[in-house]
């Protein structure tokens, strides 16, 4: 059996893709190069041991349960390694507090505010009902040229089909392009 990649995502996630030793919480994914992905450096440390005489093993733990979250906690190769070697000193009583820990230190760290997370998804329903609406808008006229924001903001054209700027419609520029966007969709709300 492995670790599902919905497994992955979530402990990745809880963890902030960040080690969970308090003394490293190195950053899992370093991002070397522009041109190649970016490399992890972070493992899926199992707390039990997923094959019996690994470290911390159990045989009463059923297979099943093995690459499960609750048997996971996120580590740098480093200490990874550390700690396997060390299993009389790293029980997995001790890793789950310190997954436990961890994982409330992120949570604590990034501070959300749940206020702006529902004011930023409402706002990505806003974007995308705005982009069905603009991919029907060229589909009618032609195609819509954007740019910004600039010095002077955001720029709007339409173009028709034969090249020419509908001026009377979209040849907005500066501010005015975003009023012009608010008045013409009326679901951006006030910035």
């Amino acid at each position: 059996m492995s670790v599902s990649l919905k497994t992955q995502k979530i402990l990745w996630g809880k963890a902030a893709a960040r080690c969970a030793m308090p003394d490293c919480r190195r950053r899992l994914v370093e991002n070397n190069s522009e041109t190649d992905d970016p490399t992890l450096v972070g493992e899926n440390c199992h707390i039990v041991a997923e094959k019996d005489g690994g470290p911390r093993s159990d045989p009463k733990m059923p297979v099943q349960d093995g690459d499960r979250y609750a048997n996971l906690v996120l580590l740098c190769n480093v200490h990874h390694k550390i700690i396997d070697d060390n299993e009389a000193i790293w029980t997995g009583d001790r890793l789950k507090t310190l997954k436990s820990e961890h994982e409330s230190w992120v949570e604590e760290s990034l501070d959300l505010d749940t206020a702006k997370i529902r004011d930023d998804t409402v706002y990505a329903d806003y974007v995308d009902e705005w982009v069905g609406s603009l991919i029907w808008t060229v589909a009618q006229y032609g195609a819509v040229g954007c740019s910004g924001p600039g010095s002077r903001g955001y720029s709007l054209k339409l173009m028709t089909n034969s090249g020419r700027c509908d001026s009377g419609y979209w040849a907005v520029s500066g501010p005015a392009a975003i009023r012009h966007l608010k008045a013409h969709f009326a679901i951006l709300g006030e910035c």
